[in-house]
């Protein structure tokens, strides 16, 4: 009988073609995961079994540092940071042996930013009004800091599209790029630094004709003085001119003052002697609520097509013990007039309202201000 010589017999290391790390791109605030390929050898049969390591390449070192305690086939986003680059080490191990490493790496993109919107005011705008856009709901993965890149547009009818406003950059528009009616865009950018988001747009129509240099406040007076004590009328005079007929005014839209207050008399007059015919309001001085701080009180109203109006005049508020001294001429038109008086008492405009519509250094008579 022979003899019988045991023989060892190794257990044969598994192997695995590759591994790759997903999602891909990836960014911060999505944790990682390898997956090895779909090849597992180990000619034992032994059951399929990995060693995993995570690292990290350092910029200080210029080589790859381990992220401690990180054994498992995934890594949690608070590893990382946009820019990194981070590697996978898999080692198929069926056991009781480990077969070769498979590598795998990747760089953290940056995380583009977004917002949920964008606004436009004021709104209604006028032709004088100075357009400020604002952004809302900023949110960037990266925690980078708030910033945008801005465009303004105005519809052109003639070409029936948008055009860019040249040179308007950033989130204020100044009322010398509008008149009545343009149709105006701003399109707004989120921006973390390194990269753009995407847009986001907001429209508004100028929808409101400044007037304020055409509608007088006590006319007949540069200081315009308000007694707040006064149980009489203020007088607001709207003038017409080349591009606007104050006789189309709707008076049932007229308001004066913070309180909104409608006017108790109004009259059709050619207060400034020009020829066209202007329109002369009257407002309860207890009813405009002009406040002692107030230095100038604002009209609006619209025209009888639709045309909404604004218009602003300074005032100065005056002692009510000095109401019969300095709330102005009692010639001038509808000063300190009930509703049911004449608005013109010495005819508005005339010669015989002395002072009436002048500047300073002006002569008391002949053609006044608006001339």
């Amino acid at each position: 009988m022979g003899l019988l010589v045991p023989v060892s017999v190794m257990a044969a290391p598994p192997s695995v073609g590759s591994v790759s790390i997903s999602p891909d791109p990836a960014y911060t605030d999505t944790p990682l995961t390898a997956t090895p390929s779909e090849d597992w050898y180990d000619e034992d049969g032994d059951p399929e079994g990995y060693v995993w390591r995570w690292q990290k390449y350092s910029t200080g070192i210029s080589d790859w540092e381990d992220i401690a305690d990180q054994t498992d086939n995934t890594l949690d986003s608070l590893y990382f940071i946009a820019g990194d680059q981070i590697k996978v080490i898999c080692t198929p191990f069926d056991g009781v042996e480990s077969g070769v490493d498979v590598e795998a790496t990747i760089t953290i993109s940056n995380s583009l930013p977004t917002i949920t919107g964008v606004t436009i005011a004021p709104d209604p705008a006028s032709t004088a009004s100075t357009l400020k856009a604002t952004p809302q709901g900023w949110y960037d993965a990266d925690g980078d800091l708030e910033g945008y890149v801005w465009r303004w547009q105005k519809y052109n009818t003639g070409i029936l599209d948008w055009e860019d406003i040249a040179d308007e950059t950033d989130n204020t528009l100044d009322s010398s790029n509008f008149v009545l009616n343009d149709q105006i865009k701003v399109i707004c950018t989120p921006f973390d630094g390194t990269d753009e988001g995407v847009p986001v747009e907001a429209v508004i129509v100028i929808s409101v004709l400044d007037y304020s240099g055409s509608i007088d406040v006590k006319p007949g007076s540069d200081e315009n003085p308000i007694n707040l004590g006064s149980n009489g009328v203020i007088a607001v005079v709207i003038y017409t001119t080349d591009g606007f007929d104050a006789t189309t005014v709707d008076v049932s839209t007229v308001k004066f003052g913070p309180s909104e207050a409608a006017p108790v008399h109004y009259a059709y007059e050619d207060v400034d002697e020009d020829g066209d015919t202007d329109l002369v309001l009257h407002f309860r001085t207890q009813e405009a609520g002009i406040s002692a701080y107030d230095t100038s009180v604002t009209l609006t109203g619209e025209t009888d097509s639709g045309t909404a109006f604004t218009g602003t005049d300074t005032i100065k508020i005056v002692p009510s013990k000095a109401k019969e001294s300095v709330q102005g001429n009692e010639d001038a038109p509808g000063q300190n007039k009930e509703p049911g008086e004449s608005a013109t008492g010495k005819a508005i405009g005339k010669e015989s309202a002395p002072g009436q519509n002048k500047e300073p250094g002006e002569s008391a008579t002949g053609k006044g201000k608006n001339k």
